[in-house]
């Protein structure tokens, strides 16, 4: 028996509820409208009232997971007292962290369906957004608020070197400390990575710094 009583704009959160839950115990290929249907207890016809295709549905799905990544990076405000390069290094390791404990959704996300997201703008907002968090990070990290073409290189740097390690690890392409479990052993080999960022943005810091004594 299926319910379809919902309150007004309820069952589209519910759909991408259900996804996620799909996603987090079986995969990717398992999530069809047909099977989310079941999984959120609707009719076979309810999926069709928000979605036009499953690809409809797959967007709105990474849109939340860009959305649940940028709070990762962010935090929960304890982070604020830090010093800048260790937010940006906790922001790193929330990245890969986020990766391995949820890759069918990080898959969703980065693997390559939405070479042109600018037909799901909800989508594309939040990715707009996720890359903006990281740029301010990294402008905090450098000062560097007079070149901005040099912190939205930073952050292009410090994105593919994070993302790398993800999927490196998702992949099982990296051998991982064999003491550790996967996420410590995740979190390990992104601190080591971003000591070495790090290294490269305390330059951009004193440019920027010569810069405003000039």
């Amino acid at each position: 028996m299926t319910n379809d009583v919902y309150h007004h704009g309820d069952l589209k959160e519910a759909l991408v509820d259900g996804a996620l839950r799909i996603l987090d115990a079986e995969s990717l290929k398992a999530l069809t409208l047909r099977r989310l249907a079941r999984e959120v207890g609707v009719s076979h016809a309810a999926p069709y009232h928000h979605f036009k295709d499953l690809n409809a549905l797959l967007a709105a799905v990474a849109a939340r997971g860009f959305g649940l990544l940028r709070a990762a990076m962010s935090g929960d405000g304890s982070e604020a007292e830090m010093d800048a390069f260790l937010r940006l290094q906790a922001a790193g390791k929330a990245y890969v962290r986020f990766a391995v404990t949820q890759p069918e959704l990080f898959r969703l996300m980065f693997g390559g369906r939405w070479r042109d997201s600018s037909g799901f703008p909800e989508l594309r907002e939040e990715e707009r957004l996720a890359f903006a968090a990281l740029e301010e990070m990294i402008e905090g990290a450098t000062g560097a608020s007079e070149a901005p073409s040099e912190i939205g290189s930073a952050a292009r740097a410090a994105w593919a070197m994070v993302h790398g390690i993800a999927m490196l690890i998702v992949d099982a392409r990296i051998t991982l400390p064999q003491d550790k479990g996967l996420i410590e052993s995740a979190e390990q080999i992104t601190q080591e990575a971003m000591g070495v960022l790090g290294k490269g943005l305390r330059s951009l810091q004193r440019a920027s710094l010569q810069r405003g004594e000039s």
